[in-house]
């Protein structure tokens, strides 16, 4: 088995946009063949055409790129919507056998001067991910579910799988019975952190602290405590509106 390191899209300009793996939720490659035939009149070459093409993009690569050695002006989402010109997809792996495999999509011109893909879709969901397809009837839906692309708590779970969670402060060395969970599901941790306290005595005034060499204990009628009390709920409902494009 080979390892995808780096994914570069190659544009009809002669850009490449680099995508790590890590921010590619779905690479679907189908319906791949073969071909060797002559393009020039010094060059007989093999290709590999891919028919159907599904990417999944999450929002968190959507920034400026490197466009002949500057930083573009669009950010990388900016640029695949705007202009549905990928021409190649290449696929750059992490071993010593084969280092790179290129693929030529499948292309219809949608123009006169053929600088843009008749079969190329664009989509960018409510949660922000952008997804692009690329074939003949090949539609958003033949390969994406799409009440699930739209559902923010199901792509924050999705993300986290991929991504990690960056908002959890327990490193995994926590006695909250729902840090498993909670670690695990894309919301921001629920457990009490030893930094925590200073912001929650001030937001609280009848939370008493009662500090000892090892632990922190509270209460929040202003007696001693008999034991620690954790118990904060937290939830990330944040959403984002975002026009539809087509399937």
């Amino acid at each position: 088995m080979k390892n995808v390191k780096s994914v570069n899209l190659i544009l009809e300009n002669c850009e490449v946009i680099n995508i790590e793996p890590q921010y590619l939720g779905q690479l679907f490659l189908d319906k791949i063949r073969t071909k060797v035939y002559r393009i020039a009149m010094n060059s007989i070459s093999r290709m590999q055409v891919v028919n159907r093409v599904a990417i999944e993009i999450f929002s968190e690569a959507n920034v400026p790129y490197d466009s002949f050695g500057e930083e573009s002006k669009e950010t990388i989402f900016e640029r695949l919507t705007n202009y549905n010109d990928i021409t190649q997809i290449e696929l750059i792996y992490d071993d010593d056998c084969r280092d790179t495999e290129l693929f030529i999509v499948n292309w219809e011109d949608d123009d006169k001067c053929g600088c843009t893909n008749k079969l190329q879709k664009s989509y960018i969901s409510k949660p922000g991910n952008l997804y692009i397809t690329i074939g003949r009837k090949l539609k958003l839906k033949d390969v994406f579910d799409k009440e699930e692309i739209e559902d923010e708590q199901c792509m924050m779970f999705a993300k986290s799988m991929v991504l990690g969670n960056d908002d959890c402060d327990c490193d995994g060395d926590c006695d909250c019975d729902d840090c498993d969970c909670c670690c695990q599901n894309g919301e921001s941790c629920t457990c009490q952190t030893d930094e925590d306290e200073p912001a929650r005595a001030a937001a609280n005034p009848n939370i008493v602290t009662v500090e000892t060499d090892d632990i922190v204990e509270e209460t929040g009628d202003g007696t001693k405590p008999d034991g620690a009390i954790s118990d904060v709920d937290g939830k990330n409902n944040n959403e984002e509106n975002a026009s539809e494009g087509d399937e």
